[in-house]
């Protein structure tokens, strides 16, 4: 569709056109741009196959607790809880002269020489 000369709707100093069934003589207006941008029913009829997320499970995000047993497969992590989980999982590492005090199974010390 050649919108050339059409007036179109202005956003922010840009010039914006539908491509759509409409009359293309006719102008938009911004009210009816925000209404269509507001509409949340999927007016397109986009699959998410379309959008590259035919392969992406539906799964919810993983609270710190499970984060950190890490023991499902069907919880997505984000930054933060990945690192809550690394924090809490890595082994406390200490650097010093003589053997501190307070070590756990699992915790490493260097010696400073």
């Amino acid at each position: 569709m050649d919108f050339r000369g059409k007036e179109g709707l202005s956003i922010n100093g840009n010039r914006v056109w539908h491509a759509g069934n409409f009359d293309p003589d006719s102008k938009l207006d911004r009210a009816n741009f925000d209404a269509h941008v507001a509409n949340t029913s999927n007016p397109h009829g986009v699959t998410k196959s379309q959008v590259g997320l035919g392969s992406v499970s539906n799964y919810s995000i993983a609270t710190q607790a499970e984060a950190q047993a890490g023991t499902s497969n069907s919880k997505y992590m984000t930054p933060l809880r990945t690192k809550e989980a690394i924090n809490a999982l890595r082994p406390n590492i200490a650097v010093s002269a003589s053997e501190p005090s307070g070590l756990n199974a699992g915790d490493w010390w260097y010696k400073e020489v």
